[in-house]
């Protein structure tokens, strides 16, 4: 198997499943609604809304490093502003759904030797970055966990 399907396959499993570890981003998202997504049970923490919009900023700046873009996440764009209904509680999901997908896409592009090249417009390889964004939305998915259980939803899909 090439590095770059071991890569692919690793976001597709981290994100969708089955992931060794437990719960992928999509299943710490299961259950989840607009009402409990947008209410911050820690105080000075994130709400799951507002990590799912993070998580969605660099997933899609990933990306564009990858496509040679230069990327500035800072201030509203690390974190912007959740919006209040279900609707638009939905259509967060589906963003971060389709960053996923974009970037899974535009890593099956890249061939062996680009890996360890540096990212355009970057200081990190293309394989740090692809890396670190796993990592940085494992993080963020544990987070979410630590949520649900602070709100009092299940915690695996066979409490739901």
């Amino acid at each position: 198997m090439s590095e770059i399907s071991r890569l692919t396959e690793l976001l597709q499993s981290t994100f969708e499943g089955p992931a060794w570890h437990g719960a992928p981003v999509l299943g710490v998202l299961q259950g989840v609604h607009a009402d409990t997504a947008s209410v911050q049970p820690i105080e000075d923490a994130h709400s799951i809304w507002e990590i799912v919009l993070h998580m969605t900023a660099w997933v899609n700046g990933v990306t564009d490093r990858l496509n040679g873009k230069e990327i500035c996440i800072e201030g509203a764009k690390d974190w912007p502003k959740p919006g209040s209904t279900e609707a638009e509680w939905h259509l967060t999901v589906d963003l971060l759904k389709a960053a996923y997908r974009d970037l899974v896409e535009r890593v099956g592009k890249l061939t062996e030797g680009e890996l360890a090249a540096t990212a355009p417009t970057g200081k990190f390889t293309r394989y740090t970055l692809i890396l670190g964004v796993i990592q940085h939305n494992l993080f963020h998915a544990g987070q979410i966990m630590l949520m649900r259980k602070a709100l009092g939803l299940p915690t695996t899909p066979d409490q739901e």
